[in-house]
């Protein structure tokens, strides 16, 4: 595919004088009337576990990056110069897919990182520039190589929510951490969240704003449940009546889908939500979602038409269990684990819990026991109620976590 016949990514236009060429940023805004100046933390994600899971090398995912950057500021327009469109602004008419196809952020990736990596190992002292360059054949070819600092942010960003792969690790094996996999290939995302219905531990994952299901029954067979464009990290699931619940953050609101409607995503009207923690949890019928809006964690309940109170908990990060009629909220703030209950006016107690990463926890119940998994120096740490929430090592890998206790047993899912 030639600069010529590619029109120079986001256009080569011809003129009586001769070939007169914009920028791909210029000719994108002329075709579209404007393009984002800020990339989209979907697409983000969506392409760094394109790349991660072709294997692609720290050049090609630089490469990528600043395609993707050059060409649409990491955004999956649906318009561009000619018939260019999506992230990488391929054109149907060149051999690059259907207008479907190429709108689907993981079909583009996928066509841009399986050119780039070859071209890369055949030319081993090419600049990711050059390898943006061999596949996107641009008719400015430095403007690539002048993305990289901008690239080398975004690549950063995506890394600290991109998919990895997800462990299991159950306090009776000695959490020994074992990679969750099954005919489909291995279970990867930048968050998960578990359940257990009926014997079956079900494990959910996020990944380039996708929601994926993974059964122990069915060997860890990973299976798309449809639900598409959840932002950053935050996932919650939950069974009520024998009904799997998932719940993602979908433009700034918390969605609600579940196993009985197909899992069509609805809008519960939850707004102005953070994207990095969400936790839920079903006591007496009802389901209660918990969300930080402004730096506070909020309750909204199935009962009261989702509408969203200030519990007055500061955090970064949350996570609830029920025990008896009391729901309880664990928080991160600061660095620091703090514990709250419904029947106590939600007051905010340290639990002496510090030195964590902001951006993750998990809790569970087994028994009259309370445990909190938080993330630390890479690897997920335990603490229970029973032993004053003196926080230990598991050895388990991960900077995100789900946690859940069937028959006595606890299992952690991380990644």
């Amino acid at each position: 595919m030639s600069a010529l016949t590619r029109r120079s990514a986001l256009g080569l236009f011809t003129a009586t004088a001769g070939l007169v060429a914009m920028s791909p940023a210029t000719a994108a805004k002329a075709a579209c009337g404007s393009i984002p100046s800020t990339a989209d933390p979907a697409v983000l994600s969506a392409v760094y576990a394109v790349a991660t899971e072709l294997g692609a090398s720290e050049r090609v995912l630089l490469a990528g990056f600043e395609a993707g950057w050059v060409e649409s500021h990491m955004n999956n327009l649906n318009c561009g110069d000619r018939d260019s469109l999506g992230v990488f602004q391929q054109r149907p008419s060149q051999g690059w897919g259907t207008a479907a196809q190429i709108l689907d952020v993981r079909f583009a990736s996928n066509s841009f990182f399986s050119r780039a990596i070859p071209l890369a190992a055949a030319n081993p002292s090419w600049s990711p520039g050059q390898v943006a360059q061999g596949v996107q054949r641009s008719a400015f070819p430095t403007r690539y190589d002048e993305a990289r600092p901008v690239a080398e942010q975004l690549l950063a960003q995506a890394r600290a929510t991109g998919a990895r792969q997800v462990y299991e690790a159950a306090s009776n094996n000695g959490w020994r951490a074992l990679a969750v996999g099954g005919p489909s290939g291995p279970v990867t995302g930048s968050a998960t969240a578990a359940i257990s219905l009926a014997g079956t531990k079900i494990v959910y994952s996020l990944r380039g704003g996708q929601v994926f299901e993974a059964a122990s029954s069915t060997g860890w067979n990973n299976l798309w449940t449809g639900i598409s464009g959840a932002q950053g990290t935050a996932l919650a699931a939950v069974t009520l009546n024998n009904v799997k619940y998932i719940y993602t953050v979908v433009g700034g609101y918390v969605h609600e889908a579940h196993s009985a409607n197909g899992w069509r995503n609805l809008n519960t009207g939850i707004g102005g939500v953070g994207t990095s923690s969400i936790s839920v949890i079903a006591l007496n019928g009802v389901i209660y979602i918990y969300s930080i809006v402004g730096g506070w964690v909020h309750e909204a309940h199935s009962a009261n038409g989702w509408r969203n109170l200030n519990t007055g908990v500061p955090a970064s990060a949350v996570a609830a269990i029920a025990q008896g009629t009391t729901k309880i909220i664990y928080s991160v703030n600061g660095g620091a684990v703090y514990e709250a209950a419904s029947n106590a006016g939600w007051t905010n107690r340290g639990t002496g819990i510090t030195g964590v990463s902001s951006a993750t926890i998990a809790a569970t119940a087994n028994g009259a026991e309370k445990l909190i998994y938080t993330s630390a120096g890479g690897y997920i740490h335990e603490a229970s109620s029973n032993t004053g929430w003196r926080n230990l090592n598991s050895g388990v890998p991960g900077s995100r976590t789900a946690a859940m206790a069937v028959s006595g047993v606890k299992y952690l899912y991380s990644c």
